[in-house]
C-alpha cells in the first residue's frame, strides 16, 4: 500500500508539473509583451549626458519644501523621486524615471498623495519625449505638457508646463538635519 501511495504521489507530481510549468514560465520572464525595445547608441549616449542631474536637490517656496532625488544614469536609465512638504506635512509625491527606449529618450511622471494613491490612472503615467538636449540643460515634450531641467549656478531648474509653467529653483542638498522641514542646502548659511 505505501508503495502504491508513493507511485500515485509522483505520479501526481508530474502531471501538476507538465500543467504548470508554462504558467510558471511566463510568470518567471519568458513573456515578452512588455520586453523594452533596445536602446539606440544615440539614446544611451543622450541618457549618459543627463548625468549633471543626479544628486538630492531641495528648495523653499513661503512655507512649503521640496526635494527632488535623480539617480546616476545606469544602464538605459535615471530614477527619480520628488516630494513637496506642505507646514510640515507631506502634500504628494512623485515618481520619475528616464528611460532610453529605442531611439527616444522618455520621461515619465506618475504622482502620489500622502497615503501612496496614485493620481493617474493605474497603467498611465505622464509622458514626454526628449526633444532638445544641450549641455546641462534638457527639455522634454508630450501629452500637452513640458518638463525642462537645466543646471544654473549649481543649481537644478525644473519648469513644468508650457504656457504658464511652474519653476522650481531647487539647490543641493548637503548635510541633512533629521527635523522636519528643514534641510540644510549650499544656499541657506548653516
Amino acid at each position: 500500500m505505501r508503495l502504491k501511495i508513493h507511485r500515485v504521489g509522483l505520479v501526481s507530481g508530474a502531471v501538476l508539473l507538465a500543467i504548470f510549468s508554462p504558467l510558471l514560465m511566463v510568470y518567471a520572464g519568458d513573456d515578452k509583451k512588455d520586453e523594452a525595445p533596445a536602446a539606440s547608441a544615440q539614446a544611451l549616449e543622450s541618457l549618459q549626458r543627463l548625468k549633471w542631474m543626479h544628486g538630492e536637490w531641495a528648495t523653499k517656496q513661503g512655507d512649503d519644501t521640496m526635494e527632488e532625488t535623480w539617480s546616476a544614469p545606469t544602464a538605459d536609465s535615471l530614477m527619480g523621486m520628488f516630494r513637496w512638504i506642505k507646514a510640515d506635512s507631506v502634500w504628494m509625491f512623485e515618481l520619475m524615471t528616464i528611460v532610453a527606449d529605442g531611439d527616444d529618450v522618455v520621461f515619465r511622471l506618475k504622482h502620489f498623495d500622502r497615503k501612496m494613491v496614485g493620481w493617474e490612472e493605474k497603467d498611465e503615467s505622464l509622458t514626454a519625449t526628449l526633444v532638445q538636449q544641450k549641455n546641462a540643460e534638457a527639455v522634454f515634450e508630450g501629452e500637452g505638457e513640458r518638463f525642462a531641467f537645466s543646471l544654473e549656478d549649481d543649481g537644478l531648474i525644473v519648469r513644468v508646463g508650457k504656457k504658464s509653467a511652474m519653476t522650481f529653483r531647487y539647490r543641493r542638498k548637503q548635510l541633512a538635519d533629521t527635523s522636519l522641514g528643514n534641510h540644510r542646502s549650499a544656499d541657506d548659511g548653516r
